[in-house]
């Protein structure tokens, strides 16, 4: 307590940029207001007092709006002081009172006397941070370790004002996205080729003791670093902010094609070609910062269920916690890539991404490492001189991705929610729902993606309408009859097939129950899903169902399942083997045609076998299909 300065062990921090010095570092004095004498007695007083509120912030669990909190972590805590300490010492220009009585001994209160106009005027500096820090404070109250506070339920109106992240525009993503993949999988290859031998260039002896051979010696191993190089990609789509060669000398400027480009240039473009890695990353699986940097080098792991990327999580553990990222496969070369970049850069690390800096600047750096979002979109322009950073609506900050990802899942994917718990990590559904839902107009968003592919869906259907299948095929294919009969058309066209998946789809509400498989059950109709009227509940749907509609496709779809009940049958005994005849029956039902070329495996025959099977025959004209194939079982 008598150091005025406290500086937290780095290993309380996380990864990053948290591993910074001030990051981990609370300087007392700074409570003291412009004026104040370090070694009066009223600032010591302040000093020792402002500590103490410190300490109780450090150590103690409170109740935190209606939910116990313990101490924050180390790097939330040397935040909460910054704000506290600002504001401790606006509060401390307010002329002092007569003090009542206090549990602690230094001194006048701080804050115990503001009126709520002096308290909102103290903690105006930093309103995200007082956020924050004012309810702490209020429960550190409520709960008798703190009398220096007004009152235990303090708000401060507008306090938290702070800007919501937002998603990417969908403009700026696919931009942006295009040209972080052009550059890793177009350009990257060459500039990691040329990147390399420019390094055993330079890292060949020099045969001369005198410096300017010396020098000679070392220019003629750069201008030769191009000799034998093939290059894969001699035309730039984009244009990167790198040092390139002008008829007046090396400078910085925007390259444009391969002939400006010098040695400088490649580490230039090495550097822009790990942001992109970074944003390719960024998309695919939204890590934070913290953990994205902490990936180490062989985080990449193969797996039957798809690539996965092995790493920590900071966020919502007190010590890192080790956690696996689903990634897609487009981000695996631009991983593996990563691997051979940080390679070349620091042999032998142990970190995916790594620091330019040179020698003990670098090893500096292992540990406190950050990106900024914008490094990529500043250095990278279109071809036309448009920098990606000024087409993009507000700053690129890095929690933009989570918030993107967040937007496409849940425009996408069906049970957005649960595979984004999993992707980010969270421990409370209701965080999820918070980034899906942070876009307020991503709701609406959601309901006319699903309408529109709903017509998608219900147009496909029409368009194949004579191979399809299920309980519900006669029904959608007499719509249609009617349609062309109503029309005299002897052939749907485009609009007409929008009209006819229009009224099949009832304005975009046909469900999609599997791969192949509709729903085309009305908000006025009952299922055997749900028994009621209503959306169906397709979890529960039925192959029986007379709304059921199957897609041509689905034939492969059933033709290997039955393939699969087949063996399962043969292996089972007992009751088993009923089950697996109902499977088997069930992936006959929907096509006859199917039904009567399966039933000629003598397999399938012995499987139903004493089981009518004739109603899988029967065609929509109510003519059996002609079954010599159907034997005993008729």
């Amino acid at each position: 307590m008598s150091d005025d300065v406290w500086t937290l062990p780095h290993e309380w921090s996380g990864a990053g940029q948290r591993q910074a010095v001030s990051r981990r570092t609370v300087d007392f004095l700074k409570v003291l207001p412009e004026g104040w004498v370090t070694t009066d007695v009223g600032s010591r007083e302040a000093i020792r007092r402002i500590k103490r509120i410190a300490a109780l912030m450090f150590t103690q669990t409170i109740m935190l709006a209606k939910q116990m909190r313990g101490p924050p972590k180390p790097s939330t805590w040397v935040a909460l002081n910054h704000n506290v300490i600002k504001a401790a010492s606006s509060a401390l220009q307010v002329p002092a009172v007569v003090p009542g009585h206090s549990g602690c001994p230094d001194g006048r209160p701080i804050f115990r006397h503001l009126d709520p106009e002096e308290l909102k005027a103290a903690f105006q500096a930093n309103k995200l941070g007082s956020a924050c820090a004012i309810p702490r404070l209020n429960g550190l109250l409520k709960a008798g370790q703190l009398d220096d506070w007004p009152a235990s339920d303090v708000h401060i109106k507008d306090v938290r004002n702070r800007e919501v992240w937002q998603p990417f525009e969908d403009d700026f993503v696919a931009l942006s996205g295009n040209a972080a993949m052009w550059m890793a999988e177009q350009l990257g290859p060459d500039v990691l080729v040329g990147w390399t031998k420019i390094r055993e260039l330079r890292s060949e002896p020099i045969a001369t003791s005198n410096p300017l051979k010396a020098k000679e010696q070392r220019a003629a191993y750069a201008r030769d670093w191009a000799n034998g190089m093939k290059i894969t990609c001699p035309v730039l789509r984009y244009k990167f902010q790198v040092s390139i060669a002008r008829h007046d000398g090396t400078r910085s400027g925007w390259l444009e094609s391969w002939d400006e480009v010098v040695p400088h240039t490649l580490e230039g473009l090495a550097a822009i070609l790990q942001e992109s890695h970074f944003w390719i990353v960024s998309l695919a699986c939204g890590p934070r910062n913290g953990e994205l940097v902490s990936f180490p080098r062989d985080c990449l792991r193969l797996t039957a269920n798809g690539p996965l990327l092995r790493g920590w999580t900071f966020k919502l553990s007190d010590s890192s916690e080790p956690r696996d990222w689903p990634i897609p496969k487009a981000a695996v070369k631009a991983v593996k890539q990563q691997q051979q970049l940080a390679e070349l850069l620091d042999p032998g690390g142990d970190r995916l991404f790594v620091s330019f800096k040179l020698g003990a600047g670098r090893r500096s750096e292992r540990d406190k490492l950050r990106f900024n979002a914008h490094a990529f979109s500043d250095r990278t322009s279109t071809a036309d001189g448009r920098r990606l950073t000024d087409l993009c609506q507000g700053n690129v900050h890095s929690h933009r991705f989570r918030k993107t990802v967040a937007r496409l899942a849940a425009l996408s994917l069906v049970g957005a929610s649960d595979i984004l718990f999993d992707v980010f990590g969270h421990r409370d559904p209701d965080m999820t729902l918070a980034y899906i839902l942070s876009d307020p107009e991503l709701q609406d968003e959601m309901r006319q993606v699903s309408a529109e592919a709903a017509m998608m869906i219900a147009a496909d259907a029409i368009k194949r309408i004579d191979g399809s299948g299920g309980p519900a095929a006669p029904a959608v294919r007499e719509l249609v009859a009617r349609y062309m009969a109503s029309s005299a058309e002897t052939e749907l066209g485009e609009n007409s097939i929008a009209t006819v998946a229009q009224l099949l789809s009832q304005d975009g509400r046909v469900m999609l129950v599997k791969r192949n498989v509709l729903c085309t059950k009305t908000l006025n109709q009952a299922g055997p899903c749900n028994r009621r009227t209503g959306n169906p509940d397709i979890g529960n749907c039925q192959i029986s169902c007379v709304h059921r509609l199957e897609l041509a496709a689905a034939r492969q779809d059933h033709r290997l399942a039955l393939e699969r009940a087949l063996v399962g049958y043969e292996k089972a005994d007992g009751m088993m083997r009923s089950w697996w005849q109902g499977q088997i029956s069930g992936h006959l039902l929907p096509f006859p045609d199917f039904a009567a070329e399966a039933l000629k495996d003598p397999r399938v025959r012995d499987a139903l076998e004493g089981i009518d099977v004739s109603h899988l025959l029967i065609e929509e004209t109510g003519r059996v299909l002609n079954g010599n194939q159907l034997g005993s079982h008729t």
